[in-house]
């Protein structure tokens, strides 16, 4: 706040830290990490499945995360494929 003194008045922030997006308050004080991705990603998993859903979304779909998967996915995405992960996390 000392660095930016004119915009600590214009936006009236009294506490730190306070979380501002589009110019917009959504948030201040102590919060976890999970709680600023909600507050910043709103509806993340409905516009997942949206894309997924998409006819054509994916030239390949790896089932499977782990070593094998993610090698074979990060190999189509490096020769410009559309490529998608289905994986338990």
């Amino acid at each position: 706040g000392g660095f930016f003194q004119d915009e600590v008045e214009e936006r009236k922030i009294l506490a730190v830290p306070m979380l501002f997006q589009d110019n917009e308050h959504i948030g201040q004080g102590r919060m976890t990490l999970e709680e600023i991705i909600a507050k910043l990603d709103s509806n993340s998993a409905e516009k997942d499945a949206a894309v997924i859903n998409a006819k054509d979304a994916f030239d390949v779909l790896v089932i499977g995360g782990g070593p094998a998967g993610g090698t074979a996915a990060i190999y189509a995405a490096r020769k410009g494929i559309k490529t998608g992960i289905v994986a338990e996390r």
